[in-house]
């Protein structure tokens, strides 16, 4: 599969952090259809979350702190993959990943990982907060990102748009 990208040159200094940019398209991987996002699901993003350039992804926000978050979804590949493959895609180009931690968190009715992470892009750290989760033959992921360490209010309000995403699928979706 070929997935065309248009790249927008970053104004910041996340340039030179191509991962980003493989979270915000991560459906582009594998497979030979076109990425097809679900329609319908709802999420509650802090009001204070800046909207940024979502690439190919579904949804995208600059928090104050300097992280980013990204949602994406997928409908027609791999939904049945398993959680721990599902993010490792995710991880895609980060070296030296370590898991600092994973947990199983229900929400909206099905199983979804939770994963803290740690990296390198090129010779830069980099942490992870990464929420997969497989719902009505969709995929959705869920990523914070910082080249700093992450901090307990970015997770705490990560975790709260985690549980408050919803989905139920639809007809032609």
């Amino acid at each position: 599969m070929r997935c065309s990208i248009e790249i927008a040159q970053p104004t910041t200094g996340w340039r030179r952090y191509p991962v980003l940019l493989l979270l915000l398209f991560g459906g582009c991987f594998g497979g030979e259809r076109a990425v097809r996002h679900a329609e319908g699901y709802h999420i509650s993003p802090p009001k204070r979350w800046e909207s940024t350039d979502k690439g190919n992804g579904d949804r995208a926000f600059k928090l104050k702190s300097g992280s980013l978050v990204a949602v994406s979804s997928s409908c027609n590949r791999h939904a049945d993959a398993d959680l721990q493959v599902l993010t490792r895609h995710l991880l895609i180009g980060v070296r030296n990943v370590v898991f600092i931690r994973q947990t199983y968190l229900e929400v909206n009715a099905a199983q979804g990982l939770y994963s803290s992470v740690r990296g390198e892009v090129g010779q830069d750290p980099i942490r992870f907060e990464i929420f997969v989760i497989s719902k009505g033959g969709c995929i959705f992921d869920f990523t914070l990102l910082n080249k700093k360490e992450i901090s307990a209010s970015d997770i705490t309000e990560f975790k709260q748009l985690v549980k408050s995403f919803r989905y139920a699928k639809r007809e032609g979706n």
